[in-house]
């Protein structure tokens, strides 16, 4: 009887002290939505041995050139010269390797080399809709397959919400307006971007216009706020 009756006692305190003891609380952390994409390009420059330069969203927005090939004609190794006798269709050498044949140049990861290797036709790539411009100066055929013996240059897009209305005016009677909508609409992101363009020229018979319109529709998993 003794026996029990201090099992029953032990049994007691030991429900008091778990009843005693507080539920410990958890601290439930909500980390932000993180997106991974895969990149061709590495973000550390010293990482690898070739050349590498970005050209950012700021830097473009900042520049007085009017095309995305006179904003490469800028960065050192480029060299932009006319053999059309259009100055809407430039050719681009990068250390002496010309952009339709032996630089692959890619938009959002589409191939935009034609394939007669022919030259590329910049004036169709609006400059308002870059995010940034990642440039390799050196071979990787490993990475974008052929005709990446001389370089590559990656141009990618931004997704934000924007609405933009610019107008440009320059020498030789150059004018560019440009219209631009981007927004989420649920999962699916959406922008149209128009713009026109005309110049006189410096030269006879160098007056030109032109007028783009581009579209991009992308799915999102998250809706981007």
């Amino acid at each position: 009887m003794k026996k029990i009756c201090i099992i029953a006692v032990y049994l007691l305190l030991l429900a008091s002290s778990i009843k005693a003891k507080k539920t410990p609380t958890l601290n439930i952390i909500t980390l932000p939505l993180t997106t991974v994409t895969a990149k061709r390009l590495p973000d550390n420059n010293n990482l690898k041995s070739s050349a590498v330069s970005i050209i950012t969203k700021k830097e473009i927005e900042n520049t007085p050139q009017k095309t995305i090939a006179d904003i490469l004609e800028t960065e050192a190794g480029f060299i932009k010269y006319d053999m059309t006798g259009s100055r809407l269709d430039p050719t681009l050498s990068l250390r002496g390797f010309n952009t339709g044949k032996d630089i692959v140049v890619v938009l959002d990861g589409i191939k935009l080399n034609e394939p007669d290797e022919s030259d590329l036709y910049w004036q169709y790539i609006p400059e308002k809709n870059i995010e940034r411009i990642e440039i390799l100066k050196s071979a990787d055929s490993s990475v974008f397959g052929s005709g990446a013996f001389g370089g590559v240059i990656n141009i990618i897009t931004d997704k934000k919400k924007e609405s933009l209305l610019d107008c440009q005016v320059g020498n030789y009677g150059y004018t560019k307006k440009t219209l631009k909508i981007a927004n989420y609409l649920n999962n699916f992101y959406y922008s149209l971007l128009l713009n026109q363009a005309q110049e006189k020229g410096y030269r006879n018979k160098s007056d030109y216009t032109k007028a783009n319109l581009a579209t991009k529709v992308s799915y999102h998993e998250n809706n981007h706020i």
